[in-house]
């Protein structure tokens, strides 16, 4: 085996490296397209390690400051949208009202 080959377990194990992170991120910059800002989060953590660090109401409180009274939070890879403003929260409520109510014949 010359020095200069690379053995094939370290080429599969990039790959699967890249693999797993593109999978891991996939959905990390869907919000940031719409303009929706957020904590940069972690492949495969999310946001957990603030909300461990600093505790659910106090990094709620920073996000809120920080990224206006809309942000988006990962919880893993799961997107969550935290919404702060009442009216918009109504607004809300009463689209997916209408969007879910069954349509009378």
């Amino acid at each position: 085996m010359d020095e200069a080959e690379i053995p094939i377990w370290t080429i599969l194990t990039l790959i699967l490296a890249m693999i797993l992170s593109i999978y891991a991120t996939r959905k990390f910059g869907a919000f940031s397209a719409m303009g929706i800002k957020g904590p940069t989060p972690l492949p495969f953590l999310g946001n957990y390690h603030q909300m461990r660090a600093k505790g659910v109401l106090e990094t709620d409180i920073e996000c809120m400051k920080r990224y206006g009274r809309t942000y988006v939070y990962f919880h893993r890879s799961t997107p969550w949208l935290i919404v702060g403003d009442v009216s918009m929260i109504r607004e809300i409520q009463v689209m997916s009202k209408s969007i879910n109510q069954p349509k009378l014949r």
